[in-house]
């Protein structure tokens, strides 16, 4: 049964998998009986079933598949860059798409995979599409909401691969299911994120936090909190204009291995002047069996031993017509390196 990190205290999940209390007293009791083999066949209970990393997970086969152009050869040993390869489609008009997998062939060597929309001329990155990190579920967006592919779209994949000991090939595919039209609700994948922290050696709890005010109202379907090694608490708060707090989602204990989308299963409604906000914990100690080097003082950077800070969400804005005014927000200044006061979603209207 795969882990379930989100705190109850906090939000109903349309995906949650965390397990009944019943369920949760049984194994417990099986376990402290001794693991006793059931009365079943063993035969049948021992009977390979096909991983999930070997199928589309997305319930059936997708409408289309694209892959990056050329098989990419992972040598056994080493620190490699992100790799950038772009893939064109040949959709004469605009898709909408519902749902959306990534599936590397060799998952063993894949440490996250995201892709854009974005050709190999562009100087700006495009809108994100979606994100694999080893233990994220498929993108399906809720009726009436899709995302986005236009006529003729580069996808842009950026890989991190990293050598497990020994030499693999993998060629990467993104599976796409189209809506049959336009939706009613058009989506965006967005983050409350920084880059701008240090985290001293030794310190078993830093707080690292960043902030993004919405200029428009919407909603916010799913969240997906991103740290590497060093990562031990996540928690997500949106400030309502009238000075109330809620509290979206907590993570008290962060698995970087099991990073996984929290979709709402009533989307929770933002309004113009509201501020989401991301605060993460980092143990950087010791005592954190996973940390590379506790003596180092750990910033941003890409590699698993740096660190990221970046609380991913999709939502849907409402429509913006010409008599719209946005309302006068006051961002935060940019805080110390201990906690960024940045903010990384959409840009205000010219």
């Amino acid at each position: 049964m795969p882990p379930w990190l989100a705190s109850p205290r906090y939000g109903t999940w349309r995906n949650d998998r965390s397990l009944p209390e019943q369920d949760r007293r049984d194994l417990l009791r099986w376990v402290r009986s001794g693991m006793p083999e059931g009365t079943r066949d063993s035969a049948v209970a021992i009977a390979r079933v096909a991983s999930p990393l070997e199928t589309w997970a997305l319930g059936g086969e997708p409408d289309v598949v694209v892959r990056i152009p050329e098989p990419m050869e992972v040598p056994a040993e080493g620190v490699l860059p992100y790799l950038y390869v772009f893939a064109k489609t040949d959709f004469p008009e605009d898709r909408w798409v519902r749902a959306l997998e990534i599936h590397p062939t060799t998952p063993s060597v894949a440490h996250h995979v995201a892709a854009f929309l974005q050709g190999p001329a562009d100087l700006v990155r495009g809108p994100y599409l979606t994100l694999w990190t080893g233990r994220t579920q498929p993108t399906v967006y809720p009726a009436g909401i899709a995302k986005r592919l236009p006529a003729g779209a580069w996808i842009m994949f950026e890989l991190h691969y990293r050598p497990n000991g020994t030499p693999a090939t993998d060629r990467t595919e993104l599976g796409l299911v189209f809506a049959d039209g336009p939706p009613e609700h058009e989506a965006a994948t967005l983050a409350v994120a920084t880059h701008e922290f240090a985290i001293p050696p030794g310190a078993d709890n830093h707080l690292v936090a960043a902030e993004l005010p919405f200029w428009r109202g919407g909603q916010i379907l799913s969240l997906l909190p991103h740290m590497h090694l060093r990562g031990k608490a996540f928690r997500y708060e949106l400030a309502r204009v009238d000075g109330t707090v809620d509290t979206l989602l907590d993570i008290p204990r962060y698995d970087w291995r099991w990073q996984l989308s929290y979709e709402f299963a009533t989307p929770v409604r933002v309004e113009p002047g509201d501020v989401l906000r991301a605060r993460a914990w980092y143990d950087n100690s010791a005592r954190n069996p996973w940390n590379p080097d506790p003596a180092a003082t750990v910033t941003h950077g890409p590699q698993a031993y740096e660190e990221m800070m970046a609380g991913f969400f999709e939502w849907v804005g409402d429509p913006v017509h010409v008599s719209f005014a946005p309302p006068t927000i006051i961002v935060p200044s940019r805080g110390s390196a201990a906690e960024g006061k940045t903010g990384n979603g959409e840009p205000p209207p010219p």
